[in-house]
């Protein structure tokens, strides 16, 4: 969106900008985040108590669909925790890093080190900026260490690796540096598979996915979700999203993820705005639904041009398995194969 609004600069008043910038900064406590955020408090408060008495940090796994609001989350986590500038360091008390694609311990090692703004020193052994890291994240305050993008750890081709990743990330918590956050798409979770261990210190578990109006309750809570987008709307015209049509027409827009809708609703209220408009009209919606068809689907229907009976028809087909929306990982993901142990992974 940040690229979005520079190529608008020329166009929209730096009002409309701000207005557009505010929206999407909004910080929105939609219920299927709240257990999330809640979560990450308990760790940051509770999660280096083991550390403390002599055993070992604690981790958390956060895992969903694209554009199901875990960055959004962990952002937000983040930034009620800031950096704090002293006279000899910046203290760091949640640092968040994203795990580079198909990355290695060295390669992970450096990209913490970054975001620390410490020195990376070149052709270091992997050995050395391990033991860099540690001291960064013990010296510069690091209660909690988010890696997100967690699914970069694995690679069904690279077993031995993978173990070996998870294996180092579990040193980190190991020692009590710190807590860890691993957070990413469903695969992500392939990480505590490769690491026994690692799982074993885990303080929480979670999956986001969209909202699933095919079920009982599940129109009204998206209809929820949308009238609390409404509240931050900054017109006094209101857009009336939460109708029932409006509301399963966006939904199927938008898979029900929370993270597509506010990306749909900003461009919406960029459009309005370019135009004058003092709400997100069905004219509008249904422009910006056309700007953001699939290229690669041409048999792609416009949502704000089908009926109740074809929006629900559709929404049945696709959401056909169960919810796990806000249940714990270990209650839906431990059905198949046992925990992955070293003996398996190295043999």
């Amino acid at each position: 969106m940040s690229v979005a609004l520079t190529n608008l600069e020329a166009t929209i008043p730096l009002t409309s900008i701000e207005k557009v910038i505010a929206f999407k900064n909004a910080y929105l406590r939609s219920p299927l985040l709240a257990e999330v955020e809640k979560d990450l408090e308990r760790l940051f408060d509770y999660g280096q108590v083991g550390a403390q008495s002599g055993t070992s940090a604690n981790t958390y796994m956060l895992v969903g669909a694209p554009g199901s609001g875990k960055t959004g989350a962990l952002r937000r986590f983040e930034n009620r925790h800031p950096k704090v500038q002293e006279a000899e360091r910046d203290v760091y008390p949640v640092l968040y890093v994203e795990v580079p694609p198909c990355t290695t311990r060295k390669a992970l090692a450096e990209r913490i080190l970054q975001a620390l703004r410490a020195f990376v020193p070149a052709n270091s052994t992997e050995i050395r900026l391990t033991e860099k890291v540690r001291k960064h994240l013990r010296d510069q305050g690091v209660k909690v260490l988010v890696l997100d993008e967690a699914q970069h750890l694995t690679n069904p081709e690279r077993r031995r690796l993978n173990y070996e990743a998870a294996d180092w990330v579990k040193g980190i918590a190991n020692d009590g540096t710190c807590s860890v956050v691993l957070a990413g798409v469903l695969e992500a979770w392939e990480v505590y598979r490769y690491n026994g261990q690692l799982s074993r210190r885990s303080l929480g578990n979670r999956m986001l996915t969209a909202y699933r109006v095919s079920e009982r309750g599940g129109l009204h809570a998206f209809r929820g979700l949308l009238d609390m987008f409404e509240g931050i709307l900054p017109f006094d015209e209101r857009s009336n999203l939460k109708d029932d049509l409006t509301a399963l027409r966006i939904h199927r827009q938008v898979g029900g993820l929370i993270g597509r809708l506010s990306d749909f609703l900003a461009a919406a209220l960029v459009l309005a705005l370019e135009e004058g408009l003092q709400c997100l009209t069905p004219d509008v919606l249904r422009e910006v639904a056309i700007q953001q068809c699939p290229l690669d689907n041409p048999d792609w229907q416009n949502p704000f041009d089908m009926n109740r009976n074809e929006l629900m028809a559709a929404a049945v087909e696709e959401e056909g398995r169960p919810s796990v929306i806000g249940i714990d990982l270990p209650t839906n993901l431990r059905r198949g194969p046992r925990l992955m142990t070293q003996r398996d992974v190295l043999a």
